[in-house]
């Protein structure tokens, strides 16, 4: 166990516990309570598609799942004691990665090049039916926690297919997507779908507390959109100074020519590359939250700050036409910088310099 320990494990955030060590589910108990209402029913579907956008507590939720379901197959727990499990010799074997009736499939460690292989390649989809195949060395559920079902290549898709065709007896699917939309469609027609919502912000609060220590600042929850994962991206990546700066550059792109030059600077070292990736998340979403405020999309009552007087003031006396002309110039220009590897800095000043020259257009008198 210590060389998998020492390995990165494509199913963690970075900065946080892995969700098989976390004894609270928060903020999903609609998701709770359909579950545990399907099992009470006694039609528990082979295969659950676990949906929503990444670090609002799916791969939480599939590991409570398993334990609810191996502590006591025939006993349905009530929901306090579903979303609040203590450790007990049931939940240290599944945090050891030691139960038999478990097996969890995600991208593996590639030693020779020393990282995670980019897909889910379809050998460790084969390892599912040397699974099942077996005598289960417990009675009760087997269960496959699959995270993520967006990672898995062409091969592995038609290969899990296969399988969810034809499920193994007392067996169970627990299928983790970000991005089910990407998934073949026959997949997502043989699991039951189950949706989880983005997190409010007094769970997210309270999670990040717990995880940092720190409390969390209304602009990073903005930020956040209701994700953890996307949270301690950006508290250990530096979203929040990207952020503040792409704000302050958007507000004085003509009279602050100086300084949009020193915000481009950062995108110049060895971090350059994670940095150009959240740049390039907040600016796309400037541009929509530029175009739902065009359309009278108010942003939500908290969201209120720097951020959302810089969407008012872009947007005032400007039509709807000029944010998608805004897009189809800036945007791709981010994809061709990270596929060409052209330079990070000079793609942002030629972005933040189309923002200017659009924005002039839509109204000269603004920027």
């Amino acid at each position: 166990m210590a060389e998998a320990d020492a390995t990165p494990e494509s199913d963690q955030i970075d900065g946080a516990p892995h969700p098989r060590e976390s004894e609270v589910l928060c903020g999903q108990d609609q998701a709770a309570g359909q579950f545990l209402e399907a099992w009470r029913s006694g039609r528990m579907p082979h295969a659950w598609l676990l949906s929503g956008d990444m670090g609002v507590g799916k791969a939480t939720f599939a590991y409570h799942a398993t334990r609810a379901l191996l502590r006591a197959p025939d006993t349905v727990p009530e929901l306090a004691g579903f979303v609040a499990q203590p450790p007990d010799a049931l939940f240290e074997r599944i945090k050891a990665q030691g139960h038999g009736n478990l097996i969890v499939v995600k991208r593996p460690w590639d030693a020779k090049a020393k990282r995670l292989k980019t897909v889910l390649p379809i050998d460790e989809i084969r390892r599912l039916k040397q699974f099942f195949n077996q005598t289960a060395s417990e009675a009760g559920w087997r269960i496959c926690i699959l995270d993520a079902a967006d990672e898995m290549n062409r091969n592995a898709a038609n290969a899990l297919l296969k399988i969810l065709e034809e499920p193994p007896e007392r067996a169970l699917f627990l299928v983790i997507s970000h991005q089910p939309s990407r998934l073949l469609p026959t997949i997502r027609s043989r699991c039951r779908q189950l949706s989880f919502s983005k997190l409010g912000q007094t769970d997210l609060e309270a999670i990040l507390e717990k995880v940092t220590g720190n409390r969390m600042d209304a602009a990073l929850h903005d930020l956040a959109d209701g994700s953890v994962g996307r949270a301690l991206r950006f508290i250990q990546e530096g979203g929040l100074n990207i952020h503040t700066g792409l704000c302050n550059a958007l507000s004085h792109p003509e009279d602050e020519k100086r300084g949009v030059l020193a915000y481009s600077q950062q995108f110049t070292g060895k971090n350059a590359n994670a940095i150009f990736s959240m740049f390039s998340e907040f600016f796309q979403r400037f541009i929509l939250d530029c175009t739902k405020r065009s359309r009278g999309v108010a942003p939500p009552a908290q969201s209120d700050g720097p951020y959302h007087t810089l969407i008012e003031q872009m947007t005032t006396g400007r039509g709807l036409d000029c944010w998608p002309e805004l897009w189809d110039k800036a945007v791709p220009l981010a994809s061709e910088a990270e596929i060409y590897n052209l330079s990070r800095q000079q793609t942002v000043l030629v972005m933040l310099d189309h923002v200017q020259d659009t924005l002039k257009k839509a109204r000269r008198d603004v920027c």
